[in-house]
């Protein structure tokens, strides 16, 4: 048996094939850079926000000067309280999730100070155990400045002890919230706020 000296590499490898995997390798070079271009790009885009709307961050002012809303008499209260309300019923999960983070986005209502026809407040001032919660919530990543991203919100009314509140002009005002922002996140059952049945 003879070994030849000599092998040539073009019997062994096929090269008739090569300019159609150079025609095609600029191809996948730019697919790959368009690929990592988007992958990079979609975190930092927010489908849900209307970039043309600034919204301002929630902070305490000095809580003496607070913007007066005056509550009119004929403001309605909201409907009776559902005593069957679930999860499913009463608050609208298709909000939550849908801005791309994994997170629920909890939306805190500017502080106002809601007043009567006559000027009667319809609370007293924050209480500390109040502003603390708030406070909690403002600082944890779940806190959103953009009512259009939430799926809970918050009043910034202090309703924690009702013997210092106007349970009735309290129900009005929560209603107005409700009312005003347009969300169908809200419970229709303001009026047990009041006390009406």
């Amino acid at each position: 048996m003879t070994v030849p000296s000599r092998i040539t590499i073009s019997k062994v490898y096929n090269f008739t094939k090569a300019p159609a995997y150079k025609k095609y390798k600029n191809f996948f070079i730019v697919l790959l850079v368009i690929s990592i271009f988007i992958a990079l790009s979609v975190p930092y885009t927010n489908y849900a926000n209307d970039s043309s709307k600034k919204y301002e961050v929630f902070t305490f002012r000095n809580l003496k000067d607070l913007p007066v809303v005056s509550l009119k008499h004929d403001v309605g209260v909201g409907s009776p309280r559902n005593s069957q309300c679930t999860y499913w019923d009463c608050f609208n999960i298709y909000r939550c999730g849908r801005t791309g983070h994994d997170r629920i986005a909890v939306y805190v209502y500017p502080l106002r100070k809601f007043v009567d026809a006559n000027g009667l407040p319809a609370t007293e001032h924050i209480s500390k155990e109040y502003h603390s919660l708030l406070q909690a919530v403002i600082r944890s990543k779940y806190y959103t400045a953009n009512p259009n991203e939430a799926c809970i919100f918050i009043p910034s009314i202090d309703t924690l002890n009702q013997d210092r509140i106007r349970l009735n002009l309290t129900s009005r005002a929560l209603y107005s919230l409700a009312q005003s922002s347009g969300f169908q996140v809200h419970p229709k059952n303001l009026k047990s706020l009041s006390g009406i049945p």
